[in-house]
């Protein structure tokens, strides 16, 4: 890279990932589309039961009852979510490595001694300032963090950040790619090289699904849910309970926990894909190959690298091939990309072999 702005080596803390997780999860609410799914399930179900209580002339208590389903939106969901993150980050290799953030006019990208994460600045929707970070936003909902730390002064940061909005800025009006071609380059790939392929409406749908299923099956998010729709409720109705009133309360509430992890990652997935559409390298062919040292994966729009020793897992479900780099991330090859399942058994028995390999060394 060529008049590139790096800043100087620094590690993310708990604190930082929490916060943005925060900052993240509250900024839904103003932030479309998923104010239209946000406000609603928060606010709007709520208000239609207890309009439907009062017309039925139940008396306030029962009608307050129904505001619980908002002080789950508002604290527990936002809790159990900071819970999670911070159980997530002691099981990703790569969180607490350090790293640098650098950039030049046509990409962004985020390096340590193990990984490597370069895009075009096409495919960031914004830069969000706060106190302590800067957050650069993918068109597709995730982010990089740069804490204004690893700047060397306030005036520094300001320029980073001026900088860094004036490039997304003009990438918005232009086409840029990093490579001479899509799947080409002066260093080119080595190893055993996936067949090019897309990320069809499918393929990540699939994914999100997966990613959803596996949070939901976690043993404490399940405790959690258990918890908030039937335990909760119950406290709230106790004095209902205790005078036998127990048959509504089985009908109405004792189902909810399993239909909301039943169903919930639906729409949460296609809400996903609908926000993803927009990232310039969700797009295009993409290829994905496996070297002694690292797995690759790398389309027009992005170069992403990861070494063996922070991949945590080989496994393939639903059609995918998945090289899990932390609990809730993985590098994604559908098997239909393969020209026939002995080509797939194939890359995915190279992939475990070097993963195995890596780990033993």
């Amino acid at each position: 890279m060529s008049d590139t702005i790096r800043t100087a080596p620094f590690t993310l803390t708990t604190g930082d990932y929490l916060r943005h997780y925060l900052i993240s999860y509250f900024r839904a609410y103003i932030t479309l589309p998923w104010a239209l799914f946000m406000w609603p399930i928060t606010f709007g179900f709520p208000l239609l039961a207890g309009f439907h209580d009062l017309a039925h002339h139940q008396d306030l208590t029962s009608v307050a009852s129904e505001f619980w389903y908002s002080l789950v939106w508002l604290i527990v969901i936002p809790a159990i979510g900071a819970i999670s993150t911070w159980r997530t980050l002691a099981r990703n290799s790569t969180a607490y490595l350090p790293r640098t953030a650098c950039f030049d006019g046509d990409t962004f990208a985020v390096e340590g001694d193990s990984f490597s994460n370069r895009q075009l600045w096409r495919n960031f929707r914004q830069v969000v300032e706060t106190p302590g970070s800067l957050y650069f936003e993918f068109r597709g909902g995730c982010t990089m963090i740069v804490p204004k730390r690893a700047l060397p002064s306030k005036t520094a940061a300001r320029q980073f950040l001026g900088d860094a909005r004036r490039h997304i800025g003009n990438a918005a009006n232009r086409q840029v790619k990093v490579f001479s071609s899509e799947l080409d380059t002066s260093e080119p790939m080595s190893g055993l090289q996936s067949p090019p392929f897309r990320m069809s409406f499918g393929v990540y749908f699939r994914y999100c699904l997966l990613l959803m299923y596996r949070s939901m099956m976690r043993p404490f998010t399940l405790l959690v849910i258990i918890a908030s729709f039937i335990g909760f409720p119950a406290w709230l109705q106790r004095q209902s309970l205790m005078d036998g009133h127990w048959q509504s309360f089985a009908i109405t509430t004792l189902p909810m926990p399993f239909l909301f992890a039943l169903l919930f990652p639906f729409p949460m997935a296609l809400l996903s894909y609908f926000v993803a559409r927009s990232q310039p390298s969700l797009h295009g062919d993409r290829r994905v190959s496996l070297a002694a040292d690292e797995v690759q994966a790398r389309g027009d729009a992005y170069d992403v690298k990861v070494r063996w020793s922070n991949i945590r897992r080989v496994s393939q479900s639903w059609g995918l091939i998945l090289l899990w780099s932390g609990p809730n991330g993985a590098i994604v090859i559908p098997r239909s990309a393969f020209a026939d399942p002995a080509a797939a058994d194939a890359f995915i028995d190279q992939a475990k072999a070097l993963w195995q390999a890596a780990k033993s060394a």
